[in-house]
């Protein structure tokens, strides 16, 4: 972007703007006390009656939708009535001469704005506005205008003084909105580690005992948090209930989705011990508690270990594998829809009565989901493979089992896609 040329300013004039400015700014990262010292530097060189500067939002232009005031990432003026952001024009609609050079990149000198079709009225006494684009890394990200009761107030030195002065900010407000940056990435970062562990302790802290069954789990989300769920819970009078649900989406949503449903469940679990009662309310219950456009895929199974009894809906929910003790496999598909998509749904109950050497593996689409580098997925084959040929490892063991035959399917240690497994087997 071509600049004007000035020659009307010694180096010993220019080395002193600028070691004054300096001077003011280098102690502070702070974009808000970086642009008052600016506008204070300027009148000490350049007598203004008002005055402003201005710094865009680069991050919040490049989206689709800009609220009020967000266009603007800092301003500090002189001498103007403070407005609403609503209702300035420059700010919202990029009108006036601000506008204009931020627009455009431009130098502005207008000796009487009355006769300038740009102006937009800022303060009525304003008779005569200078603006200066700041630049950094070849593009506008600011303005800063002087604005004069007086007609034709600034000369071409008054220009080049700016120019200085906005050259020597520019570096200056590109550090404080780095800074900024960097304040509100940690700010996210320890929100998100919090909602962490927030949302781990939502999950089994460790393995229930249940006389003559062994059972075990694990999530691995793919980012901080997610919306894959698993739970056991204890129902009283030797019954369990088990859980394993994949809320749609990502991220943040997904995780208070979750969170929702995990309240009401366990909230019902407790009321209705038929799967495909609960199944039924959940569903009904689902599109109040959580966003609009959420639904939930889940297996919910009610354990009674005195009669080794597996009671189960499946919700939509990639079906879990039984593995028998001699090897032989069988999934558990009886149920319905996903909870929250259709009002009217009803849900059937299975059941699988477990014998000594069982094993009943509950997963997320994760890891059947999980591509080899040339596209082909882990599937639901290889993984009965696997959980047949460990059946007989300790039950963490197998788990681990399963993540490495994933893993190396993948080609990575990452995995794309949340990714949750809880195993149940029968005490040899």
């Amino acid at each position: 972007m071509a600049r004007p040329r000035f020659e009307t300013l010694s180096v010993e004039r220019r080395y002193d703007l600028l070691l004054s400015l300096s001077g003011r700014i280098r102690s502070t990262l702070s974009l808000d006390e970086v642009l008052d010292r600016v506008l204070d530097a300027v009148q000490a060189a350049v007598p203004y009656d008002a005055a402003g500067i201005f710094v865009l939002n680069r991050a919040a232009l490049q989206r689709e939708s800009i609220g009020p005031g967000q266009v603007i990432a800092g301003i500090a003026h002189r001498g103007f009535d403070s407005r609403p952001p609503a209702n300035d024009s420059m700010l919202m609609k990029g009108g006036g001469l601000v506008g204009h050079v931020i627009r455009t990149g431009e130098v502005v000198d207008v000796p009487d704005v009355s006769q300038d079709p740009r102006y937009v009225v800022g303060r009525a006494s304003t008779r005569s506005e200078v603006a200066v684009p700041i630049l950094g890394a070849g593009e506008t990200v600011g303005c800063l205008n002087l604005e004069s009761d007086e007609l034709d107030a600034f000369d071409e030195e008054d220009l080049e003084i700016l120019h200085v002065f906005a050259d020597a900010a520019s570096g200056a407000i590109g550090r404080a909105l780095l800074h900024r940056e960097l304040l509100e990435r940690r700010r996210i970062e320890h929100q998100m580690h919090l909602a962490q562990e927030v949302q781990n302790r939502l999950l089994p802290a460790r393995a229930p005992r249940v006389a003559g069954f062994e059972i075990e789990g694990m999530c691995l989300p793919t980012f901080e948090i997610g919306g894959d769920y698993y739970d056991c819970i204890d129902l009283a009078e030797d019954m369990w209930g088990l859980v394993i649900a994949d809320v749609s989406g990502k991220g943040i949503a997904a995780a208070l989705n979750m969170t929702a449903f995990r309240s009401i469940l366990r909230s019902q679990a407790r009321r209705r011990r038929e799967p495909s009662h609960l199944a039924n309310r959940l569903n009904v219950l689902m599109p109040d508690a959580t966003s609009e456009s959420a639904y939930v895929t889940c297996v919910y199974a009610l354990l009674e270990p005195a009669e080794s009894c597996l009671r189960y809906t499946n919700c939509g929910h990639n079906p879990p594998l039984l593995v028998r003790a001699n090897g032989t496999a069988q999934r558990l598909d009886t149920g319905g829809f996903p909870l929250g998509i259709f009002s009217d749904s009803r849900y059937k109950t299975g059941v699988a009565i477990l014998e000594p050497g069982d094993v009943v593996l509950f997963y997320t689409d994760g890891v059947v989901e999980c591509r080899a580098p040339g596209g082909e997925e882990f599937g639901i084959e290889r993984l009965s493979a696997v959980l047949a040929q460990s059946r007989q490892l300790p039950v963490r063991q197998m788990i681990d089992e399963i993540l490495q035959a994933t893993r190396r399917h993948g080609g990575c240690e990452a995995f794309a896609d949340d990714v949750t497994l809880m195993l149940v087997r029968k005490s040899p």
